[in-house]
């Protein structure tokens, strides 16, 4: 519990010197440099996402509205990494849905990767549960989850029901 984290962040504190929150703000500031461009296009994706939510309700039309031809393909890894992570992180601060904000979070990343040249995909897909049926959206590269998502069983657990582009289009 955050309660009890705290506690014990307070203990190590007292016992060892500045770790805990004081690390972890240290260690925010070092990184700031690395994390800062990743977190400003990250933002610029969610608000892209959000304003084609609004007013929409055909889908193929939103992510045709988000696709565009790379403004300057730039495929490193690293860059990928930073901005999938801060797209997440950004999501999960100011949640749309109390459920979860798979789309917007999946519309912002399929929006700002296609920017940079990879051959992502816009996935979405169903399953049952004892409440009903849940959906769930992701993004795909390769055929796979985006590994930084941490959602590599998606496939697994969720029966697909919308790709975008579809194969017949990205072939």
């Amino acid at each position: 519990a955050r309660r009890e984290r705290w506690a014990w962040d307070v203990a190590a504190l007292r016992e060892r010197g500045p770790i805990g929150p004081l690390q972890k703000g240290a260690d925010a500031l070092a990184n700031l440099p690395r994390w800062a461009p990743a977190t400003l296009r990250a933002a610029r994706g969610l608000l892209r996402a959000r304003r084609a939510l609004q007013g929409r309700a055909d889908l193929h039309g939103m992510l045709r509205s988000l696709t565009s031809s790379p403004a300057r393909p730039r495929r490193d890894p690293r860059e990928r990494y930073h901005l999938v992570r801060a797209t997440v992180y950004l999501s999960r601060l100011r949640p749309n849905n109390p459920r979860g904000d798979c789309l917007v979070r999946s519309l912002a990343l399929y929006a700002e990767l296609g920017r940079d040249g990879w051959p992502v995909r816009f996935v979405s897909g169903i399953r049952r549960e004892a409440g009903g049926v849940v959906g769930h959206a992701w993004v795909e590269l390769d055929g796979t989850v985006l590994p930084e998502l941490g959602e590599p069983a998606n496939r697994t657990l969720y029966t697909v029901n919308f790709t975008f582009p579809a194969a017949s289009e990205s072939a």
